[in-house]
């Protein structure tokens, strides 16, 4: 229960206007991301460098864990 405790308390809320960016590809995942409400859109890479989208996160889901978890560069970008 403290372990809970302790980590509701180091969210933060925070407000996404359509078109922003969450997460940047190659940048360093220092965050995590958790979903209360609308749609976040993941792009990814494909050949020669060009954006194709991959997926959607809605309310309920998080993204940048994998990034947040294991410190290594994101490897895509999320967009709201």
């Amino acid at each position: 229960e403290g372990q809970f405790t302790q980590l509701a308390d180091a969210l933060q809320p925070g407000i996404c206007r359509a078109g922003e960016y969450l997460i940047r590809h190659g940048e360093e995942g220092k965050w995590l991301f958790l979903i209360v409400d609308g749609v976040v859109d993941v792009y990814g890479r494909g050949a020669g460098n060009a954006r194709i989208k991959v997926c959607e996160f809605s309310k309920g889901q998080c993204v940048g864990e994998l990034e947040f978890i294991n410190n290594h560069p994101c490897v895509a970008d999320v967009v709201a």
